[in-house]
């Protein structure tokens, strides 16, 4: 991965970047375009998100392999960038390439973060887990002996784990995300009746005219009567 950087890198050299729109757009041109055969692609337009979290190049380098093209840091360069951004940074290049977890335990990867160890039950069983690998790392017998053993452990509390109390890590994380997707509904769904309310109340116009109520609408809209008729308006006056 290294050297695949350092070609990348070596190779960015040979462009210079035109600003097509400020901070967003911008076009690597090769020094040598125009003497380059016709079939050869010279030109590429990178793109540059908001807050410069990522390059995207039309090379398509990057989405199809992981590695960060020329052309994309040619424009870092020219935008005075001191480090890679960390979407461009992927894990299975890192030395934390194998820290893969299944994913009912993606929560212990190093990339995530430990959890929040809430509980005193799944504290204790943790420092005991790690105690227990460091042993079984000590030879083989030993490794044998606690894999068989962790074996026979996980038989055995299979079918008492299949009781839920909601008090576990992996429960408590599930009830969290449902509520915050909750609140998030019941928020948009409360803020957009707000915005019909207002609507409503500002598109109706009460008047009196003659002696009758009058409520009129907007342009496109209708006028209600207080005997109950209703008249279509073609603009925004008064009936």
């Amino acid at each position: 991965m290294f050297e695949l950087f350092g070609k990348s890198l070596y190779y960015s050299g040979s462009y210079y970047i035109e600003e097509l729109v400020p901070r967003s757009e911008y076009l690597a041109t090769h020094v040598k375009a125009e003497s380059r055969e016709k079939w050869y692609k010279s030109r590429y337009k990178v793109v540059v998100s908001e807050f410069i979290y990522f390059f995207s190049c039309e090379c398509g380098l990057f989405e199809h392999m992981g590695i960060i093209c020329c052309h994309a840091l040619k424009v870092m360069t020219v935008l005075g960038l001191n480090e890679i951004p960390r979407k461009h940074i992927m894990k299975r290049w890192t030395v934390d390439a194998r820290d893969i977890l299944p994913e009912h335990l993606k929560h212990y990867q190093k990339d995530v973060g430990l959890p929040d160890c809430s509980t005193f039950r799944h504290n204790a069983m943790y420092i005991s887990a790690l105690e227990l690998v460091m042993m079984g790392d000590s030879n083989l017998e030993a490794f044998d002996y606690v894999m068989s053993g962790l074996a026979e452990l996980k038989k055995g509390a299979l079918p008492l784990s299949n009781l839920k109390d909601g008090m576990s890590l992996v429960e408590k994380k599930k009830a969290c995300k449902t509520s915050s997707v909750c609140r998030s509904v019941a928020s948009n769904g409360s803020q957009k009746q707000n915005n019909d309310d207002v609507a409503a109340s500002s598109a109706w116009k009460i008047e009196w005219k003659k002696g009758k109520q009058v409520m009129t609408l907007g342009e496109g809209q209708s006028s209600v009567h207080a005997n109950g008729t209703i008249q279509a308006n073609s603009g925004s006056s008064t009936v």
